[in-house]
């Protein structure tokens, strides 16, 4: 997740806790040209396209339903198979279940 994004779901969210927010979203801290990019979307696509070159060599982006299409028609998704989208119902029982799991601790 680009620094931009998640600093906007911060403060979106503010009685999450930032720490879990960190370990499940893993943000960039690195001034990148990544970060440069204004286009939402793109910005996310290509972070999610650099944290695949490293180990689990996976990643999923969540989403809402109504931008999910946006990503999958993006240029810069195109046949990258190492990256999924996920919306709606699917994504937030995703974030449930991070959650529930980590708040049990």
């Amino acid at each position: 997740m680009s620094a931009k994004s998640f600093n906007k779901l911060l403060r979106n969210n503010p009685s999450m806790p930032r720490s879990l927010l960190k370990t499940s979203f893993y943000p960039t801290t690195e001034s990148t040209e990544i970060e440069s990019i204004e286009d939402e979307i793109e910005r996310n696509i290509k972070h999610a396209i650099d944290l695949v070159s490293e180990h689990p060599f996976k990643t999923k982006i969540l989403t809402t339903p109504e931008k999910e299409k946006i990503y999958l028609e993006n240029a810069h998704y195109g046949d990258v198979k190492e990256i999924y989208i996920s919306s709606g119902t699917e994504a937030l029982t995703l974030i449930n279940t991070l959650w529930e799991s980590c708040s049990q601790r």
